[in-house]
């Protein structure tokens, strides 16, 4: 019986040009003007950072 054998890796210049474009849209949009909002990448986990004051 064959077998197929599937592989799956994350291209890192790919993931930092997604995690910059994101940083970008963010750094436009209007409802985020005036907030130190950003994408960090830090040992393989993505957080979204954003200061809100309540």
């Amino acid at each position: 019986m064959p077998s197929l054998d599937i592989k799956s890796e994350i291209d890192s210049h790919e993931l930092l040009n997604a995690i910059d474009q994101a940083n970008r849209v963010i750094s436009n949009r209007f409802d985020f003007k005036g907030k130190d909002s950003k994408f960090i990448l830090d040992n393989e986990e993505i957080t979204l950072a954003s200061q809100e004051e309540f």
